[in-house]
């Protein structure tokens, strides 16, 4: 067991063991409330999209899956259509982690970028959950996705090629998917290839004041801003060490996560900057070359890609929206989308 003074600390690295430091009253009871409120309103959005699925107003996945690692949460698999004629090779699987917060939300949101991948661009895609705060703490989060990942590979009835294999977060979700990946059964065994991190919080050592004084753009109203006190009260225990690599994978040695990883910011998100600057210290490793420009606002490398999606808040791909608004929002979405999945089968899928 950890020692009383620190839970879990930092052994991956060189940087000194920072300790969270404890939320006093009435702070803890604001987030406390704040957390649950929360969780009720997205608790029924959630069951409405599992709803619509059932009565085929809405995707549903091509099969779903429970494994004994994860009883309570199936996992969500999309599958392409049938192969082109001529072909007989498995699809690629892309497996997928939720965002909100580390404590809302289901797999179940992420069913139409989902549904992107497999439909447009021949990937399957494996939807997976995990254990919610403020009931379950770092690093539970972290464990349960290394799980159903594992469990999923070792699943000999998946239709999908398991030698080429990446894993994808949104949010929360790029958080978890780049910390599983260090976990020894998957980091050492080479079973995932890629990561792909959309929009995540990788740095919970770096003061909240300082992040928003990085923001490149106003950040009254957003998400990560005004949720970030009860999402560090609800996933982050007292004494942690905010540097754990686990926690915040910025602090990862490089040997740990996948040789090939791309992160994507947005522009009007208080997180943006610190995926960048992740992103800029993975290629400044030894080998990696020069960066090359990318799309509109992106570059690449031997092993990394960066693109920040110019005009767009946190989430835009998966934000509730009517109009104009939401066109705008889903032909951005189908753009990043593509743009991930030519990379994927460039530089992961191969």
């Amino acid at each position: 067991m950890p020692g009383p003074d620190l839970l879990f600390p930092s052994s991956n690295g060189p940087t000194d063991p920072l300790p969270s430091a404890p939320i006093r009253f009435p702070r803890n009871l604001a987030d406390f409330c704040a957390v649950w409120t929360l969780k009720s309103v997205v608790h029924v959005y959630t069951s409405l999209l599992r709803l619509l699925s059932l009565l085929r107003l809405r995707p549903r996945p091509s099969l779903t899956r429970t494994y004994p690692c994860a009883p309570h949460s199936p996992v969500r698999i999309f599958l392409p259509s049938a192969s082109p004629r001529g072909t007989a090779t498995s699809p690629p699987l892309l497996i997928s982690v939720h965002g909100g917060g580390f404590a809302l939300g289901a797999p179940t949101v992420d069913d139409a970028d989902a549904l992107l991948y497999a439909h447009n661009h021949r990937i399957a895609v494996a939807n997976v959950g995990y254990r919610l705060a403020p009931r379950s703490r770092f690093p539970n989060q972290v464990h349960d996705v290394a799980a159903l990942v594992e469990a999923i590979l070792d699943d000999p009835l998946l239709p999908v090629d398991r030698s080429r294999v990446a894993i994808c977060g949104y949010s929360a979700g790029g958080n978890l998917c780049l910390a599983a990946s260090q976990l020894r059964g998957l980091s050492e065994s080479g079973r995932i290839k890629g990561a792909v991190s959309f929009y995540p919080v990788v740095d919970f050592a770096l003061d909240h004041a300082a992040r928003v004084a990085r923001a490149q753009a106003s950040v009254a109203r957003d998400a990560p801003n005004q949720s970030f006190g009860w999402v560090r009260w609800g996933y982050v225990p007292e004494r942690q060490d905010l540097r754990d690599p686990l926690l915040s994978p910025v602090f990862a040695p490089r040997s740990k996560l996948p040789q090939k990883i791309c992160l994507i910011g947005c522009e009007l998100d208080m997180l943006c900057d610190e995926a960048e600057r992740m992103a800029e210290q993975l290629a400044a490793e030894e080998g990696e070359g020069s960066k090359m420009p990318e799309g509109e606002s992106g570059w690449r490398t031997r092993n990394v890609r960066w693109e920040k999606v110019l005009a767009q808040p946190h989430g835009f791909n998966q934000m509730v929206a009517i109009g104009e608004k939401r066109s705008s929002a889903r032909r951005r979405t189908e753009k990043m989308h593509a743009e991930v999945a030519k990379w994927l089968f460039e530089e992961v899928f191969v």
